[in-house]
Formats: structure tokens, sequence, C-alpha cells
């Protein structure tokens, strides 16, 4: 080694000479320290001449905003500039990244022209940068959690909610929320005992079930016409799954359950009314022993010839009635399908063993009837509900 490689190896700063083609000559000894290259404490010389020879591409790659995405980049030539700048990362023989910033410029030592790099140890600082980045993440999630929090807090504060937590005995660990006065509850009841303080009894059942782990919703009255729809949550720890309390987040669901229970009873009041219109559409009249009537009116949809003949049928099996007399006085016209229903309760009838007579056919509902594809022979029929009725007195009381 020549004297002056001698000298850049015992300076105390990391120093790298190369050739233009990137081949490494010297090396200080604090560069050695650095790289750890022989992986041993042996003599400068030793060390130097295991890098001897070798690339700088072997020992250096270059950095930018590029590394991030995982592109490798060869050491670049000074080209013209007799200096540079730029980071880099040095790589130790454990695989070890170190981060480095070098300052490379040309030099000519005994005619050949080489190029000497200082390089500055930057580890610390980027370890530092990833620190603050790292840091401010965790600053940024605790600012929105903070306002998510915030934002639940005054949700709480104006919607009618409730939130309580509590311990496996009952104990109040958190109550907040507009609607703990449902509960008869407040936020300074924490530290007061919750199963003591509800009136609902299927409420007190539902934070039990919790306690055993099971997850509920359900709505309670919690006071006579106040209901509180709630979801109930057992707390467990994170390792062993034991419970050790119940979270309990409510909404008041009084407006609602009694909107619910008027909508039933109106409906149900509806069907009552569907029912009584139903019965007085088609009233059955029993007009004279084992005689009854169904005056009909208006028009004989599907509907309404179904509720017919179920209805009629029904009383011939339970009255035994022998003649049925449909009066069709107050039918204006029908069109075809009705006038099938019409064939088809006076066939249901018969085959039940009673006797139809349809009265007071109209001459539109007549035509229509006649126009069928059907045998009109089977069906007796008279001008008037007078002469049906004749009819069926004379044959009763001939028979």
């Amino acid at each position: 080694m020549s004297a002056w490689g001698q000298l850049i190896g015992e300076m105390p700063d990391p120093v790298l000479v190369t050739d233009e083609r990137g081949n490494v000559r010297f090396a200080s000894e604090s560069f050695l320290a650095l790289a750890a290259s022989t992986g041993s404490t042996g003599s400068t010389g030793s060390a130097l001449s295991a890098l001897e020879g070798k690339a700088k591409d072997e020992l250096l790659a270059a950095v930018d905003s590029a590394r991030e995405s995982g592109v490798a980049f060869q050491v670049r030539a000074l080209g013209s500039a007799e200096t540079s700048e730029r980071p880099c990362t040095l790589q130790r023989v454990d695989g070890t990244l170190v981060s480095l910033v070098e300052r490379a410029r040309r030099v000519s030592v005994d005619g050949e022209a080489l190029v000497l790099s200082t390089f500055r140890d930057v580890s610390a600082h980027r370890a530092m940068e990833v620190e603050i980045a790292e840091l401010r993440k965790r600053v940024d999630a605790m600012d929105h959690h903070g306002a998510t929090v915030s934002l639940f807090a005054r949700v709480l504060d104006s919607a009618p909610l409730v939130l309580l937590g509590i311990d496996r005995e009952g104990t109040i660990t958190l109550a907040d929320g507009r609607a703990l006065t449902l509960l008869g509850l407040s936020a300074d009841s924490v530290g007061e005992n919750l199963l003591h303080k509800v009136k609902s009894r299927s409420l007190g059942r539902a934070i039990q079930d919790a306690f055993e782990g099971k997850e509920l919703r359900g709505a309670f009255e919690v006071a006579p016409g106040v209901f509180l729809e709630a979801w109930l949550t057992p707390l467990k720890r994170r390792r062993t799954g034991e419970v050790t309390g119940a979270l309990v987040f409510g909404v008041d669901a009084t407006e609602r359950v009694k909107g619910e229970r008027e909508l039933r009873e109106n409906m149900a009041l509806v069907e009552k009314q569907s029912a009584t219109i139903r019965s007085l559409a088609m009233p059955l009249i029993n007009v004279w022993d084992d005689v009854v009537c169904v005056p009909l009116i208006g028009a004989l949809d599907d509907a309404r010839a179904s509720d017919v003949l179920y209805g009629l049928l029904t009383s011939i099996v339970r009255n035994k009635y022998r003649y049925v007399i449909l009066d069709l006085t107050g039918v204006e016209e029908v069109d075809v399908p009705a006038a099938n229903h019409l064939i088809s309760i006076v066939d249901s009838v018969r085959m039940l063993g009673a006797e139809s007579i349809v009265s007071g056919m109209r001459a539109p509902v007549a035509q229509t009837v006649a126009a069928l594809d059907v045998d009109i022979s089977r069906l007796n029929s008279t001008r008037s509900l007078k002469e049906a009725l004749k009819i069926c007195i004379r044959r009763t009381d001939s028979g």
C-alpha cells in the first residue's frame, strides 16, 4: 500500500477511495469499523485487503424518494461534475443497513484518477425521523379518536340515549346519556347498584343473562307506559374470556312502542269492520223453516264470491237448510267471471243436498248467464223473491 493509501486508512472519518470503475482502492479504519466488513477485529491492512478490488456497488446502494417502492439503484458516476452529494446505505456483513450521506469528489494520485468519498452516518437521524412519523400517526389517530368520542358524547347529551357500564355485582361504573332519567338515574349514579334501581323485572333478568355471557336486545317497560329499547353486551377479559360486567346501550322507544300498539289496534279494528261489512254485504236470512235467503247487492267479484260460497255452505251444513234463495234483485249487471261464480255457488249448494233458486235476475244478468258455455237448465229462477219464497214454502209444507 502506498503511503497515501496508508494515510487514508488511518483517517478518523469514514473515507472510501475507488477508481472510476467503482473498485475499492483504499478505506479508512473508521469506514471499516462502520461497515464491519471482515466480521473480525483484524488489522487495518487485512481489512483493507478484503475490500480492495471489490466494486463499490457491492457496498453501497443509492437511495432516494423511489426507495420506498423497492427500486434498487446502482452507484452513479460523477460524470463531468467534480463533486456530488447523495444519500446512500451501507450494508454490513450481518445484513443490517446503515444510513449515510456520501460526499464524493475527484482526486488524482500518482497520475491515477480516483474518487474519494467521505461519509456521514445519519442512521440515528433517520431512525428519529421514522419515530417522529410514527408518533405523528399516533397523534393523528388519537385526534381522530378524540373527535369520535367528542361526537359520541354530544350525541349522548342531545339524543334520547343511555349508556351504562356495570360490573358483576351490578355496580354502575359508567352512566351517560339524556335517557338516564327513564331509569331514574343520572350521571351521578356511578357507584350505585343498577339491579336495585331497575324496576323492570325483564330488564333485570336480561342483565343477569348478560353476566352469563349472552348478548341480548329487547324493548323493556322500565316504567308504566315508558319503554327502553336496549342492547346488552357482556364485557369479557381479552385473554381469559371471563365476564367482568356488562354494557347497556339503550334508546327511548316509548313513542315507537305506543305507535306499534296503536297500529295493531287499528288493524284489528279495520279487520273487525271489514268482517262486519262482509256480513252486511252477504246477510244470511232464515226466511222460513229450512229456507235461507241470500240477498246479493252490488258487484260479485272473486273475493266476494268466495266469501258468499264459504259462508253459505258453512250455514247449510250447520243449520241443515233444504232450500237456498239467491236473490239478485240488487245486482244491476254481472260480467262473465261473476256469472261463473254464480253457477259455482248453485252447483256447490246442490252437492250438499240443498236446492237453490235464483230470484230477481235482471235482463243484463240473464243475458250474461245465458251466454255462458254451461247447461243452464239446472238453474232454477224466478222473477221475484216473493215467487221464490212461495215455491219454497209450498215444497216444505208438502214434504
